[in-house]
């Protein structure tokens, strides 16, 4: 029976995950920590595993369908990696209600900031001067191309810097830092957000997974290929949703779930 709990965790990880572009990770450390009173710590290290397994299973699809813009997510991923180790370094020296209470903090301040930021979907009569990241996509619930231009690129590479430590120390795979950082300063389309930080999280979690496993916290493999299991399971069922769903209603989940999640983990973290 908990070993099916496992899979089904993972699965609910992996189609929100895939869907929002945050990896899953923002949802396997809470329902470990809270549901199966997981060590934080253990949780955060399965947690950037399972990342890996769901930007390995979502990002081909996406690329194929020209979501992703790759070029713009190969330049933020040289920051976000190192950002990552140095997070990953942090959070092992950290203790377990610390961390939980900083996701917590994290979780609130996106909810908030993408609630009151107006989404970036550019027609393509706005886009006039176009940078070598300029590319476009074929939204199939607004039934029409969307055109799009990156802006602000600095900003973007500080704040995957910050996704990458907050992704080693959290095992959040910085998607829920990098996804409304790349809509409202980069001015890119949420569902291009979505898709290329599904396309980067898995070398960000990479790199902070083998931080966390020389510590030793991966104890119980056979549970950790479970997880992996549920959530590539998940990215896969959530490939026909991605095409359906408006970029607004992705937005609205993402907020709700990020406003549980981050009263659930306040609540772990002050007990």
């Amino acid at each position: 029976m908990f070993e099916i709990a496992l899979v089904l965790m993972g699965m609910l990880s992996g189609i929100f995950g895939a869907l929002l572009g945050i990896g899953g990770g923002t949802f396997v450390v809470p329902l470990l920590v809270i549901f199966l009173h997981y060590p934080i710590h253990q949780a955060v290290a399965i947690s950037l595993i399972s990342i890996i397994a769901t930007s390995s299973s979502v990002a081909s699809v996406n690329v194929y369908n020209k979501i992703t813009n790759m070029r713009l997510g190969i330049t933020l991923e040289l920051a976000t990696t190192l950002g990552a180790i140095a997070g990953s370094f942090i959070g092992t020296f950290l203790k377990g209600n610390v961390i939980a209470l900083i996701f917590s903090f994290v979780m609130a301040f996106i909810a908030y900031f993408m609630y009151f930021h107006k989404d970036n979907e550019q027609a393509t009569s706005i886009v006039q001067t176009k940078s070598i990241y300029a590319s476009s996509y074929f939204d199939y619930a607004l039934n029409k191309n969307i055109e799009y231009d990156v802006k602000n690129l600095g900003a973007g590479l500080a704040i995957s810097a910050f996704a990458g430590a907050f992704s080693g120390m959290l095992g959040i795979g910085g998607g829920v830092l990098k996804v409304p950082a790349m809509n409202a300063f980069c001015k890119v389309p949420i569902k291009v957000a979505a898709a290329t930080s599904n396309f980067m999280i898995g070398v960000t979690a990479a790199a902070g997974a083998f931080i966390y496993f020389g510590k030793g916290y991966i104890e119980k493999p056979l549970y950790v290929a479970l997880i992996v299991f549920g959530v590539i399971l998940g990215s896969k069922l959530s490939m026909p949703i991605i095409k359906k769903v408006p970029p607004a209603r992705v937005k609205n989940i993402f907020i709700l779930f990020l406003i549980y999640l981050a009263i659930e983990m306040f609540v772990k973290g002050v007990k």
